[in-house]
């Protein structure tokens, strides 16, 4: 367990799977408030106040979780100055345990995150020249990391300009290892990947379809299925007895390696399933999903994601149905024109929208209505953020020194497919520049 403060308000604590399995904790516990879980928390805050002065008696917390590879975990604990304000802030704005109509969207929006890393496994393993080393580090890794590094130093910035010198130096001093934000942690995961991709392409190309299987196999049963059921199991023994070991090595094909391979699988398929069996494992594994969060919710009254968690077989099987209807529909198709533009400016709203979200939920609130409180005002609420983002990129690929730094796309491709002047061509092109 690493103890580091960040600013006297805020510290950092980095758990590995050594320091959960010695505690027997795994990941999904920390998440749900076990008995276990609240005496680690207890331990970490005595270690902090006993390591760097971190006193937190008697003061509210904030809690940040972000995984890490290797089923460890960074926390990022924030005192709260100001109760009152957090609060509100989300009684505005966080969905309401009791709203069925939230855990329903919520629950399909589950399969997100995984199709990413389903998508980046489909394209880069079929791509010839991602054996090329090369290709990696002249084109790929520029692509994704020159946009984080950007859109990372607009929020030092605007932290330095809001906040003072102190809190943008407490943003990039452990940039290394925390993005500035949270939802960046998805490049975080990506990068890596990408980083073994030439050497994954090479060992991928000679499997036959029997090795493709074991492998995807392996991940869905030793690592996410194991999980599964481990959440799942009555407290006690039977948890006990499915929690897997840390020394049980599978790591280099779990998390969202796991779901690029997996993408990666689905993507050679030669015969589809039937549509309709495709859309019946999507209703089914859609329904056990938001059906299980409601009822253990229920039973506690605390809101419990463990059926939603990206890392279960639940999550994996919906994101594989979604995946192959996408290839069933789309496949043979033209993209045309709008979803040609809303790909390419996808990256751009990734990144873009943390802030977004910051922005509207100060200005939604200030020149709209004082709260986000009906399903009207949400759907009114999202479609603020979604615009503001796409309008954002589509002007900032329209700056040829900004495209390539914001976004990781070149201005040429840009002016073909999603910014201000694709959108006003007359006969835009219908070819896509290979990736």
């Amino acid at each position: 367990m690493k103890i580091e403060r960040v600013n006297e308000n805020q510290i950092r604590c980095t758990l590995t799977s050594f320091d959960l399995s010695v505690r027997n904790l795994n990941l999904r516990e920390l998440a749900y408030g076990t008995e276990k879980a609240r005496n680690l928390f207890r331990e970490m805050i005595q270690k902090a106040s006993n390591e760097v002065g971190f006193e937190a008696e008697d003061i509210p917390l904030m809690v940040e979780a972000i995984p890490l590879s290797n089923e460890s975990v960074m926390l990022i604990i924030t005192k709260i100055e100001d109760p009152e304000e957090l609060d509100t802030r989300f009684s505005k704005f966080s969905p309401s345990p009791e709203d069925e109509s939230d855990d329903l969207l919520s629950s399909l929006a589950t399969a997100a995150v995984p199709l990413f890393f389903m998508l980046s496994g489909a394209l880069l393993l079929s791509h010839p020249r991602t054996a090329e080393l090369g290709t990696l580090f002249r084109r790929r890794l520029p692509k994704v990391l020159i946009p984080l590094l950007a859109w990372s130093g607009v929020v030092i910035a605007l932290a330095g300009v809001l906040s003072g010198p102190q809190a943008a130096l407490d943003k990039l001093i452990p940039l290394l290892n925390t993005p500035v934000m949270v939802p960046y942690w998805f490049l975080y995961a990506l990068v890596p990947i990408y980083l073994v991709s030439p050497l994954l392409k090479k060992m991928t190309d000679g499997l036959s379809e029997a090795h493709w299987n074991y492998l995807v196999g392996l991940w869905l049963i030793a690592t996410i299925g194991m999980d599964t059921l481990c959440d799942l199991a009555p407290a006690g023994p039977w948890q006990s007895a499915l929690t897997v070991h840390w020394t049980l090595n599978l790591d280099f094909v779990g998390g969202y390696l796991g779901y690029f391979l997996l993408g990666a699988r689905l993507a050679r398929l030669q015969k589809l399933p039937r549509r309709g069996t495709l859309w019946g494992v999507t209703a089914a594994s859609f329904a056990v999903i938001a059906a299980g969060t409601f009822w253990l919710t229920s039973r506690t009254g605390v809101y419990d994601e463990r059926i939603k968690s990206y890392l279960h077989l639940f999550t994996a099987v919906l994101a594989a149905a979604l995946f192959l209807l996408a290839r069933s529909y789309g496949e043979g198709r033209s993209s045309g024109r709008a979803l040609t533009a809303l790909s390419g400016l996808s990256f751009g709203v990734y990144l873009v929208h943390p802030m977004a979200i910051q922005f509207w939920q100060k200005a939604w609130t200030a020149w709209i209505t004082p709260a986000v409180d009906t399903i009207p005002l949400q759907l009114g609420y999202y479609l603020a953020i979604l615009l503001s983002c796409l309008v954002g990129v589509a002007l900032l690929m329209s700056v040829k020194p900004l495209c390539w730094l914001f976004t990781g796309q070149s201005f040429s491709s840009a002016c073909r497919e999603c910014n201000l002047f694709a959108l006003f061509r007359r006969n835009p092109s219908k070819q896509t520049p290979a990736s």
